[in-house]
């Protein structure tokens, strides 16, 4: 009773070997392993590069709203400039606009910050660099058109997606158009 006859033995373990080799195969044919392997080999690469792509058009995102706000951060600044009790001139709009745009790539290795010619103030308002006030030109007055423009750099750090676009490191422009009060 203890001792099994060897073709009871054999017939249990064949048994238990196909019971578990369809536990381990899964369902469906057996070669649907495979078959799923190779779909996966083939449409990872295209999910990497459309995941490269996103994340690229997020950085390049990102550095066009700090552009575009600090250009609106400097119109704001000289629009108010007619209230102002102190004459406001074109640097100091210059100024305005990179302090918000320095504080706006602070956090940013990636981009460097670009100087602060880079931020273009045009229209019917002069620069005053000296130190006394009552030495410069008259300020805007209030009707007058000033436009903030700035523009940043962007490098793509992803070969892929640096190979659909003409100019790496890519520009990102930024111009807001305001009337001094």
């Amino acid at each position: 009773m203890h001792h099994l006859a060897l073709e009871e033995r054999v017939a249990m373990s064949w048994r238990v070997w196909t019971r578990a080799k369809a536990l381990l195969s899964g369902p469906g044919n057996p070669g649907e392993k495979g078959t799923t392997l190779v779909e996966f080999a083939l449409l990872a690469p295209m999910l990497v590069i459309l995941l490269s792509g996103v994340l690229e058009f997020g950085r390049v995102l990102d550095a066009w709203m700090i552009v575009t706000n600090a250009a609106r951060e400097g119109a704001r600044y000289a629009a108010l400039s007619g209230r102002s009790p102190n004459p406001m001139y074109a640097n100091d709009i210059q100024w305005a606009t990179y302090n918000y745009l320095v504080s706006g790539l602070s956090g940013r290795s990636d981009i460097a910050v670009p100087p602060p010619s880079a931020v273009a103030v045009t229209g019917n308002i002069p620069f005053c660099y000296q130190a006394d006030r009552s030495l410069c030109p008259a300020p805007a007055a209030p009707g007058a058109r000033v436009t903030v423009a700035v523009s940043l750099d962007v490098p793509l750090y992803i070969p892929l997606v640096a190979d659909f676009f003409p100019r790496n490191p890519m520009s990102v422009p930024g111009a807001v158009t305001a009337e001094v009060q």
